[in-house]
């Protein structure tokens, strides 16, 4: 699987909501879930960053709030820069999606994140020196 290198996904409308998500490369977002050529592509830890990056401080907040309650449910609309984030978590594990906890009426239009317990374990970390490194 080919990652893209521009993380800036394109936003999805109404009528479009079970189409898939795209960088503004034109590249297709892959769908959540894990990926075993994820976990082997050199290039994810650069476009996980950039994934990072590309969240606005709301949503880094959210990240922070989800790792400090375990078991939570992160809800989040479908293509926007939290979807792509959490979607890259998914691929190596570290996430997977809830779409159970998702409402009707958001049903295609949003999904739902949870951290596994693998994330519990390596995200804190990993997002306390992605957090450090944006606001130093």
């Amino acid at each position: 699987m080919a990652l893209s290198a521009c993380l800036l996904p394109t936003a999805v409308t109404t009528a479009e909501a079970d189409a898939p998500c795209f960088y503004s490369d034109g590249a297709q977002v892959p769908e959540p879930g894990f990926s075993e050529a994820a976990m082997h592509a050199y290039e994810f830890g650069p476009q996980l960053k950039a994934s990072f990056d590309a969240l606005s401080d709301g949503e880094v907040s959210t990240v922070v709030a989800l790792l400090e309650h375990p078991g939570s449910t992160l809800l989040t609309m479908k293509c926007s820069a939290n979807d792509v984030f959490w979607t890259h978590l998914s691929l190596v594990g570290l996430s997977d999606t809830s779409d159970d906890a998702v409402p009707a009426d958001l049903a295609g239009k949003a999904r739902g994140y949870r951290v596994t317990e693998e994330g519990q374990q390596l995200l804190p970390g990993l997002i306390d020196g992605l957090v450090r490194e944006r606001y130093q």
